[in-house]
């Protein structure tokens, strides 16, 4: 009795040792996890200080540039006013001086924004709050916050962003500006906005039932990812790619600069639709030379964005490609690198990483993917290229299935005739028999 108590006792200790121990594991691990999520918020805050640091010089030089243009007393009128706002690069060429607190209410009561309304009235896409009726909460982002909400008896997203600094004043007038000028079916639809700062800078767009491309390829974080086919995978790469191809074909042109498969949706015919237009620029002579570096999302970014040297629309190519070799392996790009978002930064920027691709796809597809991160942006192919590149393998995929259910339904119909030709003799070879 004694023994079997003293290694109950014993068995009880060892279990709770087991138990307090699995404890201190699990602590281990989540603090493990902080502590890399806080290397992750410091190393993110050092880019942004550096990234604005950067922005601040080149406004300053802008402002210069500007009261010296200024300077020279000449008008422009009423369809030149029209012009400079439908160009999202308005707020940056030509901003008021301000300084200190005032800063915030200078900006907010910029003439712009009454001059942008008398636009919107004139095109017929400016929004009141009172005809707007917010849902559910779609999706919340650094700027402000999506609902399905209701306007005018239809359902539709609207984007509620917050406008407390210029930065954000100007993202949103870009975004509204950049989406007024479009219509094609790989952009997200625009149907109006609202510009009463600082309470309702409301963006009204279609609402689009299908999730981002980012869902739609990897599912949500609480199930499995969802099985795409090879050429589903592709055909909504191509879609991106014409919607990418009607920003390079503006005029001028239009730089999206944060293209990755979070800022494209899905509509409900499944069609992909590129959106989050807030950091998009229009490519014109005077603002090639001010673009920002760095700007966007490092995983896409291209090398000579995160080197801070020039670029134009191909540094929109080089994101498409990698969201292509994404699709190819339905994975995230560079997953399995164990690398942090700025080292790899660092090594695309130094030209010693580009996202792999899986042995066995179509030759075609390779090159394709590979000329589109190319380390020369003047060697990467214009998205009207990539448009006739892609159709063309999937004409060749497609071209590749026939061919094989063909052979398929031959081989079929010939295993069918072998095996009536043997049921039918051994169903005569007992008839012989008796016949004998």
């Amino acid at each position: 009795m004694y023994q079997q108590s003293a290694e109950q006792q014993l068995r009880s200790r060892l279990e709770e040792a087991e138990m307090k121990l699995e404890m201190s594991m699990e602590v281990n691990r989540h603090l493990n996890g902080e502590v890399e999520e806080l290397v992750r918020q410091v190393d993110k805050l050092h880019e942004q200080n550096t990234a604005y640091e950067k922005h601040v010089h080149e406004l300053a030089t802008l402002l210069s540039k500007q009261k010296r243009k200024d300077a020279s007393g000449t008008e422009q009128g009423h369809e030149d006013e029209v012009d400079k706002l439908a160009n999202p690069e308005t707020f940056e060429q030509s901003e008021p001086e301000t300084s200190g607190r005032g800063e915030s209410s200078d900006f907010l009561n910029d003439q712009r924004w009454a001059e942008l309304r008398k636009i919107g009235q004139t095109a017929e896409w400016l929004v009141e709050p009172r005809e707007v009726k917010l849902g559910r909460v779609l999706g919340e982002g650094t700027f402000g916050t999506t609902y399905r909400g209701s306007w005018r008896g239809g359902d539709v997203a609207v984007k509620c962003v917050r406008v407390g600094e210029r930065s954000e004043a100007e993202s949103f007038l870009r975004e509204v500006a950049t989406l007024a000028a479009l219509r094609h079916p790989n952009i997200m639809p625009f149907y109006g906005a609202c510009l009463k700062p600082p309470q309702h800078c409301w963006l009204l767009c279609e609402y689009l039932p299908g999730g981002t491309l980012a869902q739609w390829l990897h599912g949500t974080s609480n199930g499995w990812p969802p099985r795409r086919t090879l050429e589903e995978r592709l055909a909504m790469a191509l879609g991106v790619a014409k919607g990418m191809q009607a920003l390079e074909m503006a005029a001028p042109p239009i730089l999206h600069r944060d293209l990755k498969p979070s800022n494209v949706f899905i509509d409900a015919a499944g069609h992909p639709r590129v959106a989050d237009m807030g950091l998009a620029r229009r490519l014109t002579p005077d603002s090639i030379n001010s673009l920002t570096g760095e700007t966007g999302t490092y995983l896409y970014m291209a090398p000579e964005m995160i080197r801070h040297e020039l670029y134009n629309s191909k540094a929109d190519v080089f994101s498409w490609g990698v969201m292509l070799a994404e699709l190819i392996n339905q994975k995230p790009p560079y997953e399995g690198s164990y690398y942090t978002p700025v080292q790899i930064a660092l090594a695309v920027g130094e030209d010693q990483l580009r996202p792999t691709l899986p042995p066995g796809i179509p030759e075609g597809l390779s090159a394709l993917a590979k000329a589109c991160y190319d380390p020369e942006p003047e060697n990467r192919p214009c998205f009207e290229l990539v448009v006739q590149q892609l159709r063309a393998v999937l004409a060749g995929l497609a071209q590749q299935q026939a061919q094989q259910a063909q052979q398929a339904t031959v081989m079929g119909r010939m295993f069918g005739r072998a095996r009536s030709i043997t049921t039918a003799a051994a169903a005569a070879l007992p008839l012989s028999q008796t016949t004998r």
